[in-house]
């Protein structure tokens, strides 16, 4: 058997043309499940040949279309041809394009280059938001191999041109950033209320970077009824990190009267940050998720307490006291929690006491270093605890899961965890603003490709 894949042509001016693009044949006998179909290579091949004829085909209309002079309407002369290469996701198309010269009616002075905005960076756009989706979400390499085994051969395919038009499209990013707080520009819409979720990570640097470790602090911005939107910003990257995620603030709606809801961990660096970073109107609140995950810890250690006569008893002792103290935290009661964790410290002792000497001694330093570290982390951050059961039941965020998730998915899946990559400053703030872009669905803003704008209605035939 044989299939003639044959492409028409209907020209606005009535002109029909007719290109073969190619021919697949399979004999009956030998159909094995290997030759079944249409194979990957004899596709790519068939979608190269169909891009180059539509390419070539709507560039010289393109080019007929603007020779003709806007004011007398007579043809410009050729001046001459030059051959372009364009990107495009179905491969490499090679182009001779003409230039012309300016018409004699003198309305223009300059030489004619009719395909200078159509062919600008002799990329697609499509190509480039693939490209930059790709390296925004896997290795330079991995994104470049991927494109290689699934489309057409194309030049740029390789780990360079990745990572040049990556950081191409975060420095647009960056650029609009920069304005921004140049600018200084009120929000199109008000945000009565913002809460903010932020966090922290650790990636490794390399030179000209002066530190074995960059800091990134992430985030996320939920603001009234609006989506919710990630940040991240490599903190000293240039000095201006404070007005970087005030100019991101501002682009969400916050200005001097908005109500903050800051939510993080406590921890030393980042109850300092927050204090950098944010202005009037801020709430800090402690987050419950790091202090749920403490009480936890905490009760995984009893179960390896040294066995007594009366073991369940008294572990269930040891359960009441430690709820007890987590259900006061709960309710912002740190007095009630203090003297509960005491019960426990008490419980636990007295259990030690009746115990034979020397036995379960890790186990029991182990609690004993637990419970030092959770008391010091609710002092340390007693002016940010709230009343979490009354928040949480009025729909009001408590806690950084949803921010924990932010940095796996901003940073550790990407530039950390089991990659062993090295960044320099400039090269990770400008992955990280890709990756945003491409979580927040806006990547398509800086590449200059949208679904719905090159997606076309087909009329297929019943």
């Amino acid at each position: 058997m044989r299939w003639n894949i044959i492409v028409e042509c209907f020209g606005e001016d009535g002109r029909q043309s007719t290109t073969t693009l190619g021919t697949v044949e399979r004999l009956a006998e030998s159909t094995t499940a290997e030759n079944l179909g249409v194979n990957l290579q004899e596709s790519k091949q068939i979608a190269n040949r169909l891009q180059d004829t539509v390419v070539n085909q709507q560039l010289q209309e393109h080019c007929e279309q603007k020779r003709k002079c806007l004011t007398c309407g007579r043809l410009r002369p050729i001046k001459d041809f030059r051959c372009r290469t364009l990107e495009t996701v179905l491969g490499t198309v090679r182009l001779r394009v003409p230039r012309y010269r300016y018409c004699k009616c003198g309305c223009d002075t300059q030489v004619c280059n009719p395909t200078s905005e159509v062919l600008s960076g002799r990329v697609t756009p499509e190509l480039r938001h693939l490209q930059v989706s790709l390296g925004a979400q896997l290795s330079y390499r991995k994104a470049a191999d991927l494109l290689r085994i699934l489309l057409p051969p194309t030049g740029g395919t390789n780990h360079t041109t990745t990572r040049a038009r990556l950081i191409a499209v975060g420095e647009r990013i960056d650029e609009e950033i920069r304005q921004e707080i140049a600018e200084n520009r009120k929000p199109d819409k008000l945000a009565k209320q913002m809460i903010i979720g932020i966090d922290g990570a650790f990636v490794k640097g390399r030179p000209p970077t002066d530190r074995a470790n960059l800091e990134i602090i992430t985030g996320r911005i939920e603001a009234d009824a609006e989506p919710s939107k990630v940040f991240a910003v490599v903190r000293d990257q240039d000095g201006h990190a404070k007005q970087h995620v005030q100019a991101l603030l501002r682009q969400s709606g916050r200005d001097l009267e908005t109500k903050l809801r800051v939510v993080s961990d406590g921890e030393d660096g980042m109850r300092s940050l927050v204090g950098k970073l944010f202005n009037a109107n801020e709430q800090h609140i402690l987050d419950w998720y790091h202090i749920a995950r403490r009480f936890e810890a905490i009760g995984k250690g009893l179960v390896y307490l040294p066995h007594v006569e009366d073991f369940e008893h008294r572990l269930s002792r040891h359960w009441q006291h430690l709820n007890r103290a987590k259900w006061k935290v709960w309710h912002g009661n740190l007095y009630g929690a203090s003297i509960a964790l005491s019960s426990f410290h008490d419980g636990v002792d007295i259990h030690v006491m009746t115990a034979e000497a020397d036995s379960g001694q890790s186990s029991i330093q182990q609690v004993r270093e637990r419970l030092a570290e959770l008391w010091s982390y609710l002092t340390a951050n007693q002016t940010r605890l709230i009343n979490y059961g009354r928040e949480y039941h009025a729909g009001h965020r408590i806690s950084t899961a949803r921010v924990e998730s932010t940095v796996d998915q901003l940073v550790d899946w990407r530039m950390e965890k089991k990659q062993h990559m090295r960044w320099t400053r400039h090269g990770a703030q400008m992955l990280l603003h890709a990756r945003c872009s491409l979580l927040n669905g806006e990547l398509g803003k800086y590449t200059r490709w949208s679904t719905s704008e090159s997606s076309q209605v087909l009329a297929v035939a019943a």
